[in-house]
């Protein structure tokens, strides 16, 4: 048993590696997309902020900003940020005082949120007027697994990255957005992509061994001329708070 846990300990290391190693700055990139032109707040709140991306990219349009995430050991890895602040929390609770926020911001999170609580949550922390922003984004490995003679079956979970905040009374839509761009990617920043989801390391580790997967995949990688960009399917809707 204690092989089977080394194995396993050793597995979920590799993946936290390549997944600290790189992330595509696509916070960055639907933020600037979704929020006002020139615009700037005091007071931001990203709910769901993990590790941190999601309110560091929310920290280069406001003055301060706020991350809440229920997760302990999320929190405790969060990337530390002159302008930001984490906090223990959720949508449903969050622990900050009335009519304190400018904008409010979702990464990848409403889906797992409970709707009757969330929204007059939402509605006592924002300011009149304040602004809402849900995104999400979905890079598309398939044709890149295909490259590199691996098939990855599609996932059978029903979660939703188009979700959004549509149809509530006390929000005033701007936008509901889905596109599609092209990032840019080194044959290194692909290979930590590949790498940083259990699924897909699984499948190249058994195609490929587990032994030097990384330095193996990056040979792969420079050998194609077809890889220097990735897919990616953005999603985002924006929304102010009725004064």
């Amino acid at each position: 048993m204690s092989d089977v846990n080394n194995d396993r300990d050793h597995y979920d290391n590799q993946i936290a590696g390549h997944y600290a190693s790189y992330r595509p700055p696509l916070h960055q990139k639907i933020l600037t997309l979704a929020l006002p032109k020139n615009r700037s707040f005091e007071a931001g709140l990203d709910i769901g902020s993990g590790t941190g991306y999601s309110a560091i990219a929310l920290a280069e349009h406001c003055e301060s900003v706020i991350g809440i995430e229920p997760s302990d050991s999320m929190r405790e890895k969060a990337t530390s940020h002159d302008k930001v602040t984490y906090l223990s929390g959720s949508g449903e609770t969050i622990p900050l005082d009335d009519a304190c926020m400018d904008i409010v911001t979702f990464a990848g999170a409403l889906f797992y949120m409970d709707r009757s609580r969330l929204i007059p949550e939402l509605q006592r922390v924002c300011r009149p007027g304040g602004y809402i922003v849900v995104y999400d984004f979905e890079v598309i490995l398939q044709p890149v697994l295909r490259s590199l003679s691996v098939v990855l079956d599609q996932p059978d979970d029903q979660y939703d990255h188009a979700a959004n905040l549509s149809g509530t009374e006390l929000f005033i839509e701007i936008t509901v957005c889905r596109d599609q761009i092209q990032l840019p990617v080194t044959p290194s920043e692909l290979c930590h992509i590949l790498l940083a989801t259990p699924e897909s390391y699984s499948v190249l580790a058994d195609k490929y061994g587990q032994d030097k997967l990384f330095d193996k995949l990056v040979g792969r990688v420079e050998e194609k001329e077809n890889l220097g960009s990735v897919s990616v399917d953005i999603y985002y809707s924006s929304y102010q708070l009725s004064s």
